[in-house]
């Protein structure tokens, strides 16, 4: 009984020890993913600044024929 109790908790401490099982690395990796959403939603706003911008020029130019 005891051998199978040892083998169990010996499984169980191997399993649950993976290198992102620590609360900490798996915070720092969600970190990581949003870091990266964030830096795509930034490049996107720029893109779309930059069209309302071109637009606004072109506008400006047709209505100043």
């Amino acid at each position: 009984m005891r051998t199978l109790l040892l083998l169990m908790a010996v499984s169980i401490s191997a399993t649950s020890c993976g290198p992102n099982s620590s609360p900490e690395k798996r915070m720092n990796i969600k970190n990581q993913e949003l870091s990266q959403k964030v830096e795509v939603i930034f490049k996107r706003q720029q893109i779309l600044r930059d069209s309302i911008l071109i637009l606004k020029k072109e506008i400006d130019a047709i209505n100043n024929k």
